[in-house]
C-alpha cells in the first residue's frame, strides 16, 4: 500500500478497502476507520461498508467539539447520535458509534477492526486475556476489559489514555476486536497486519501445542464467543455496520 496521494480523504478510503477486502481483519464489511487532518476528524460513516466505501462514505466532524466528551460521565445513544449531529461539519452519513473511541485517542490513523484473531484471543476471563497480550507483546498493545460498544467503551479508553505506554501501537478490545494506530495509513495497515499475524501465530503454535521456553498459557478460544450485545442483535435480527 502507498500514500502518495496528497488528500488525506484518498488515504483513509484506500486504507478502508485494503482492510475491508481481508477476510483476516474483519467480518464482512465491518469495522472502521479515521484520519484527522489538523481540527477535523474524517471517520467512517455508520452503515458504511469499508469493502466499498467511497469519499462520501466519511462524516467531517469537528474535533474540538467532540473534545467535550472527555468531560461526560454518561451519555444514552440517542443523546450521544444528537451530540455527533451537532459537531458535524458538512453534510454527509450519520457517524459511526465508534466516533467517540476514534475522537479520544490521540493519534492521527485509527483502524478498528472486528478480526476473529482478536476476538479468539480474548475469549477468555479477564485476568488471563491480559496476561496472553502483556506477554505476546511487551506494551506495544494494550488490553482493554469489554465495555459496551459506542460511548461507554470509549469513556473507557479515554481514562486509560495517559496510562498508554508511548511506544503503544494499539488496543485489544475483549469480545470486540482490534484498534490500530500509526501516524499514516501505510504505517496503520502495516501494523495491524503485524499484531493479527502475530495472534495468528500464537494460536496456530497452541493448538500444535508447541510453545516452547516457558509455561504454556491456556489456550484461547478458536471460535469467539458473542459478547452480551452481540447475543442480543442477533436475537432481533442482526447488527448494523459500525
Amino acid at each position: 500500500m502507498t500514500t502518495a496521494s496528497v488528500d488525506p480523504l484518498d488515504t483513509i478510503v484506500r486504507l478502508s478497502r485494503l482492510v475491508g477486502s481481508d477476510p483476516r481483519l474483519v467480518q464482512p464489511g465491518g469495522g472502521n476507520t479515521s484520519i484527522k487532518v489538523g481540527e477535523t476528524l474524517l471517520v467512517k460513516g455508520s452503515g458504511t461498508d469499508l469493502r466499498t466505501i467511497g469519499r462520501d462514505g466519511f462524516t467531517t466532524l469537528s474535533l474540538p467539539r467532540l473534545a467535550a466528551l472527555a468531560g461526560v460521565d454518561e451519555k444514552s445513544d440517542a443523546d450521544m447520535m444528537r451530540f455527533m449531529a451537532g459537531c458535524m461539519l458538512a453534510d454527509g452519513p450519520a457517524p459511526s458509534v465508534e466516533t467517540p473511541l476514534h475522537s479520544l485517542l490521540p493519534h492521527r490513523v485509527i483502524a478498528h477492526t472486528h478480526d476473529v484473531a482478536t476476538m479468539s484471543l480474548t475469549n477468555t476471563a479477564d485476568p488471563s486475556a491480559e496476561r496472553l497480550v502483556a506477554e505476546l507483546f511487551e506494551g506495544q498493545i494494550v488490553y482493554v476489559p469489554y465495555c459496551r460498544p459506542g460511548f461507554p467503551l470509549a469513556r473507557a479508553v479515554g481514562a486509560m489514555v495517559g496510562r498508554i505506554p508511548p511506544a503503544a501501537t494499539g488496543l485489544t478490545l475483549a469480545h470486540h476486536g482490534l484498534v490500530v494506530w500509526g501516524a499514516d495509513a501505510e504505517e496503520t495497515h502495516q501494523r495491524l497486519l503485524g499484531v493479527v499475524g502475530k495472534i495468528d501465530e500464537y494460536i496456530a503454535a497452541s493448538r500444535r501445542g508447541r510453545l516452547r521456553g516457558r509455561p504454556a498459557p491456556p489456550s484461547p478460544a478458536l471460535t469467539p464467543t458473542a459478547s452480551p450485545e452481540q447475543r442480543a442483535r442477533g436475537a432481533s435480527g442482526g447488527a448494523e455496520r459500525r
